[in-house]
């Protein structure tokens, strides 16, 4: 007879199971030390399970293996601008919470009560104030420096044009010496390319920010780092090596930077990622780094074996990628799309009266309407690319990762006009993300990354000078009248991972499992970019072995529309001795299951389900409370 096999018993909506209408079907837990069958709850029922166990199994009855669903119920803010803390004593993982986004009535204390774990500097008062980032202790700094701040008024053309120890100089100014648990990372935008027509036309008409117009730099002198010499900035141009050059020049720049970042122990990345955007079918194959274009070269300045003094600072490994200089790395990926029944929303149907989302109102109604393709293999198979390539230039290692996101879409994406959500300059502002796809954001990288020191997840909101991420006066903020619940649905992705980081700390990582869609036809192997390109589910295991067994956890999910169900097949190689998991789940939400693999078993089937129709939420996922 089949039997329920698990450690550690999580009751009542905790428990997965079959929702029949006919108690034929038992689940089999035990709780210190004694066995209790539980039958299946019948439809539309809050549980998984009837919450009255029994000691034996009914004659003709069956059990079955199962897997915990594991999840807590969550509950909006209601109404808008409001955002309601659960305090949950803190969190004790050590994959950090940042947020760049604190209403004024919350206190650094209150944010850490919630689950916050670093504090920026852009949540703490700037001159005086109650909160001062001064008063933070190191090791809940986060740092994301903006390149004015950086380079100053060496933005532009003259991080180009100015020698390297002029550049070390500024960046010495500029960057403080923070000490080791700080993580600082800088933003360079501005900076990243040198190009001749962003001085504009021969007459300098047409020139952008930063560059000045052609006739004012044309005859600058430029000291070159990729072969000795000099050229005048209209020489460079016009030569065969200005390419080269820009790549010796960029990687130079960005070693000196980041090695100026550490001097004092700081840990400290570049802000953005090795590997950009979503993933696509050369993810696992490609090469490219961004902006890691040529290798550091010291030799042509006055340097030597890959070591070069600057203004009496000795910098030495000055070669290869910059990216090699990373200790952490700042996995900045952002959503740009937003589609409303599958359809991208653009600029133009914000003035649409007749677009169906145009006369929405409340934020409930207006996420029944989005969905984001396939969101759990579009964060894993974004994640394997950037992990794949920061490995390369860390001997096989992986360093730490920090998923960066804004909570809104970066496209052309705003609130209907019944909201009146504009900005303080007039533009009509950004819809957040859908909680289900803030929620399958974070608790997938967090998973990915595991209990990982260093690790983490930030939110940038960029909210505008004196204050950036401060509200003060929140009501009176006409671009926040909306409801908040993408933060809502954060916060609670942080509670239900705090369930399992116990689990999650010295596990074993699987990111390639065989699945059999549709639980039809064979088993494939799919890994996350596998199942983004193939548009097929996307799962990832977790394990521990120890002398009585395997304790798993499976996280997967597939961009199914809300209100759909499915089910997939699922081993894990190498676990479990060929053991297969049906996963019947409902909608686009990611999915978590604990389950036990009995040292010297065979191969079993299990059961996983996640299915409460009263807690399913369309845009909001599973388990939220709709009262």
């Amino acid at each position: 007879m089949k039997q329920i096999i698990k450690l550690s018993l999580v009751l009542s909506l905790l428990l997965p199971g079959i929702v029949s209408g006919q108690f034929l079907n038992y689940g089999k837990f035990k709780l210190n030390g004694e066995t209790l069958y539980r039958p299946e709850a019948a439809p539309n029922s809050q549980n998984y399970y009837g919450t009255t166990p029994v000691t034996s199994l009914p004659s003709g009855a069956v059990s079955l293996n199962g897997a915990s669903n594991i999840r807590r119920p969550w509950l909006p803010s209601p109404g808008k601008r409001n955002f309601q803390l659960v305090d949950m004593g803190g969190s004790k993982s050590k994959y950090f919470l940042s947020i760049d986004f604190r209403p004024d009535y919350i206190s650094h204390q209150q944010w850490l009560n919630a689950g916050v774990t670093r504090l920026s500097q852009w949540t703490s008062d700037q001159t005086g104030g109650l909160y001062p980032f001064s008063g933070v202790p190191d090791n809940k700094k986060f740092l994301y420096l903006t390149e004015s701040g950086l380079n100053g008024d060496y933005e532009g053309y003259y991080y180009w044009q100015k020698n390297l120890a002029d550049i070390e100089q500024r960046f010495i100014s500029t960057v403080p010496g923070y000490g080791p648990g700080v993580i600082v990372f800088p933003n360079l935008e501005t900076s990243n390319y040198w190009e001749r027509r962003y001085h504009g036309d021969n007459n300098g008409a047409g020139n952008i920010g930063h560059y000045p117009p052609w006739p004012q730099i044309k005859n600058d002198v430029v000291q070159l780092e990729s072969q000795p010499g000099n050229m005048t900035v209209e020489q460079l141009f016009n030569s065969g090596v200005f390419y080269q050059e820009i790549a010796v020049r960029r990687q130079n720049r960005l070693k000196v930077l980041l090695k100026v970042i550490k001097r004092n122990g700081a840990d400290t990345g570049l802000g953005s990622s090795a590997y950009q955007g979503d993933p696509n079918t050369n993810t696992l194959t490609t090469a490219t780094r961004f902006l890691d274009e040529g290798s550091a070269n010291v030799g042509n300045i006055g340097g030597g074996n890959g070591s070069i003094t600057l203004n009496g600072r000795t910098y030495t490994g000055m070669t290869g990628s910059f990216w090699s200089e990373e200790t952490v790395n700042l996995n900045y990926y952002y959503y740009f799309d937003c589609r409303i029944n599958g359809v991208v929303l653009n600029d133009a149907d914000y003035e649409n009266p007749n677009h169906p989302y145009a006369n929405i109102s409340t934020a409930v109604e207006l996420y029944k309407l989005i969905q984001d393709p396939n969101p759990v293999a579009r964060e894993v198979g974004h994640w394997l690319g950037n992990d794949r390539l920061l490995r390369q230039v860390h001997g096989g290692n992986l360093i730490p990762s920090v998923r960066m996101t804004e909570l809104h879409y970066e496209g052309g994406a705003r609130w209907p006009k019944p909201f009146g959500a504009i900005y303080p300059w007039g533009d009509p502002a950004k819809i957040w993300l859908p909680p289900v796809t803030m929620r399958t954001i974070y608790m997938v990288n967090h998973f990915l990354e595991g209990e990982t020191d260093k690790a983490g997840f930030h939110i940038f909101y960029a909210a505008g000078s004196p204050n950036q991420g401060i509200l003060y006066n929140l009501t009176s903020q006409a671009n926040l009248n909306h409801e908040f619940h993408t933060l809502d649905a954060l916060f609670a992705a942080r509670r239900d991972m705090e369930t399992i980081i116990d689990k999650i700390s010295g596990s074993t990582l699987v990111t390639q499992l065989d699945i059999r869609v549709g639980n039809t036809g064979n088993f494939e192997s799919l890994n996350g970019v596998d199942s983004w390109n193939q548009n097929k589910p996307c799962f990832v295991a977790r394990y521990k072995t120890t002398s009585t067994g395997t304790t798993v956890l499976l996280m997967g999910g597939y961009g199914q529309p809300d209100g759909t169900t499915r089910t997939d097949q699922v081993r894990i190689p190498g676990v479990g001795s060929g053991s297969a998991i049906n996963v019947t789940y409902k909608g686009p939400d990611v999915q978590f299951f604990e389950l036990f693999f009995p040292a010297g078993g065979g191969a079993m089937q299990y059961v996983a389900k996640s299915i409460v129709p009263a807690w399913d939420k369309q845009g909001y996922g599973g388990w939220v409370n709709n009262n």
